[in-house]
């Protein structure tokens, strides 16, 4: 059965997905209402990154990465800290050979033609 789960004051109900309606659902649904107390906030997760998020996210792979390929950073962005980071704690970092990629090069990343990249990676 389709269902969707609703975390309430610490209490998980697995309630049927919006939509689906029978008797037995109608009955789950009146249950778990009637154990939530009433002021208590639903938990509701985050169903979209946010740029926090997305930095702990690139910093968490980064560490579990044996070498980076970072194709491109804006300068002074958040792709270019963590490039200088990872060079840092002794992380091969590899950027294409590009004028545009040229800070990522003065950080330390090794320039790659496009065409090595399959070989670099495979």
């Amino acid at each position: 059965m389709p269902g969707c789960t609703v975390a309430g004051h610490g209490i998980r109900h697995r309630l049927p997905s919006p939509g689906i309606q029978s008797h037995a659902n109608a009955e789950t649904l009146e249950a778990a209402r009637s154990r939530r107390p009433p002021a208590a906030p639903l938990v509701l997760r985050r169903h979209r990154p946010t740029a926090t998020l997305a930095v702990k996210r690139n910093t968490h792979v980064a560490a579990l990465a044996d070498r980076l390929l970072i194709t491109h950073a804006e300068p002074s962005s958040k792709t270019e800290t963590l490039c200088g980071e990872a060079l840092t704690q002794g992380k091969p970092v590899f950027t294409l050979n590009a004028p545009d990629d040229a800070r990522l090069i003065a950080l330390g990343a090794v320039p790659i033609e496009p065409a090595d990249l399959t070989a670099l990676f495979a």
